[in-house]
């Protein structure tokens, strides 16, 4: 504290004017202070003549705020460069780089389709939709027309689009493995479909006018 130097009221030493009378007051400097025990300190000092603590000066103004040990210099180092994104480097970088590849290989490469809309795709043009869906992941929904076992394999065939343009008919099929034969009985015609799995494309028949595209499905209504 320190006192007017016209009316003699106590002020706080950074106060410019008095609260009493008004008048202009000079500004007191605070002196630095140790960061470890606290003793005052003269401006510039390299060590604490108390307890012999280290000084380091910031570069801010000369108060005692401005100054700290060189342990917290360090820790406040370390506390920016933990902020920055190099903290992914080595382990931390290849995670996210094998998540960010296996979202673009599966999630990001599931090709959504309704039944009938694939449908149509191999009506205008097969070479085309063969080119969109054979290979690909395939999310695809529809209705079932009607279900029956595949004539070479206990695998389960359930059709969900047919139409018949020309002499040809064709079908979109969803080949189901045999050990799913209780998904399959859960699912009766009219029954809404949603199923996943892998395009296999036009697969030949005995018949020529049947274009049977199939998908391996992997899941249904899941």
């Amino acid at each position: 504290m320190k006192k007017c130097v016209k009316c003699n009221a106590e002020l706080e030493n950074d106060a410019e004017f008095c609260g009493e009378c008004g008048e202009r007051q000079p500004v007191l400097k605070t002196a630095p202070t140790c960061p470890n025990c606290g003793n005052p300190i003269e401006e510039g000092a390299e060590f604490c003549p108390e307890c012999g603590q280290k000084i380091i000066k910031t570069n801010s103004s000369s108060t005692s705020s401005n100054f700290s040990t060189e342990n917290e210099s360090s820790a406040n180092k370390f506390s920016e460069i933990t902020k920055k994104p190099a903290y992914l480097g080595g382990i931390g970088a290849a995670i996210v780089a094998v998540i960010a590849i296996a979202y673009f290989l599966f999630a990001g490469n599931v090709v959504e389709v309704k039944a009938s809309d694939m449908l149509n795709d191999y009506i205008r043009d097969q070479s085309i939709a063969e080119q969109k869906y054979r290979g690909k992941n395939i999310k695809i929904t529809g209705s079932l027309l009607y279900k029956y076992q595949f004539s070479n394999s206990s695998d389960w065939a359930m059709v969900v689009a047919s139409q018949v343009v020309g002499d040809k008919r064709y079908s979109i099929i969803l080949q189901i493995d045999s050990e799913n034969t209780k998904a399959v009985n859960s699912i009766n015609v009219g029954d809404f479909i949603s199923a996943k799995g892998k395009g296999i494309g036009i697969v030949p028949q005995e018949d020529p006018t049947v274009i049977s595209v199939q998908i391996h499905t992997d899941s249904i209504n899941e």
